[in-house]
């Protein structure tokens, strides 16, 4: 693989990962999962550099170009773990608020009083 192989291998993989940090942030997570398959290919092409020794060679731009893509990766993964727990919580709060849902209204004294086979049809006070 040559170095212009090399050079579009990398930045390919460099650039996605922006993409998806920056769809991420924007709280655009389907969007950003949707390049999976684009990053499993540049996943590819980073792999044979990988298995051809090329990335173990003595380039300093090309250490830090892989450090770069190391650390946006695992800056990604902390963001789509925010993601999960967003998720997560949502599904939490969303299942409990349905158990302390009361229809009715109060009494005198601040007594909840419940609606039974509560159907609508009811007047209203104007």
């Amino acid at each position: 693989m040559g170095p212009v192989n090399q050079d579009i291998a990398l930045d390919q993989m460099e650039a996605l990962l922006d993409q998806e940090r920056q769809l991420l942030q924007e709280g655009r997570a389907r969007e950003a999962a949707a390049l999976s398959g684009q990053k499993l290919e540049a996943l590819g092409g980073v792999q044979a550099l990988m298995e051809s020794g090329i990335l173990s060679g003595g380039d300093a731009a090309l250490r830090a170009q892989v450090a770069r893509i190391s650390k946006r990766a695992q800056e990604n993964t902390i963001l789509l773990e925010a993601v999960r727990n967003g998720i997560n919580s949502l599904l939490i709060r969303m299942s409990q608020s349905a158990a302390g849902v009361h229809v009715g209204s109060y009494g005198h004294k601040g007594a909840q009083l419940t609606f039974t086979q509560a159907t609508g049809g009811y007047l209203k006070r104007v």
